[in-house]
């Protein structure tokens, strides 16, 4: 049910979006905005609770909880950064739209290093094994 909760709210943005762009065509980029972080803030605060959940089982097994804590910061980075990007691209700035999107990839990149490093090393310790 959230999904339709979700479009309904996309869809009536879009259409008052329509309806101001007609009579004020400069405000008509706020609706989308606002619909945007309404649906934004819905959307996380669904995400606490599969956080709650994988915080859990990365306890019951032992696990660092770093892992998990790159992955919601590139999930942050890639959600805001392409929200960001969709809104350029609506007010017609397609070319900022694209410089938005490769600094969140670069950005997402930077936070992974740490896990690819991780990832190395256990490579190395198995060759080291054989």
């Amino acid at each position: 049910m959230s999904i339709i909760r979700i479009a309904g709210v996309a869809l009536i943005a879009c259409a008052l979006s329509v309806a101001v762009k007609q009579i004020r065509p400069e405000f008509g980029i706020y609706i989308p905005i606002a619909a945007a972080v309404i649906i934004f803030v819905y959307a996380v605060s669904e995400l606490c609770g599969i956080v709650n959940t994988l915080t859990q089982r990365l306890e019951t097994f032992g696990m660092d909880k770093g892992y998990l804590t790159i992955l919601m910061k590139s999930l942050g980075l890639s959600y805001t950064s392409q929200t960001a990007a969709d809104i350029c691209k609506d007010a017609g700035e397609s070319a900022l739209s694209n410089k938005v999107e490769m600094c969140g990839k670069v950005m997402i990149l930077s936070l992974c290093i740490p896990v690819i490093f991780d990832v190395l090393d256990m490579i190395n310790e198995v060759i080291a094994l054989i």
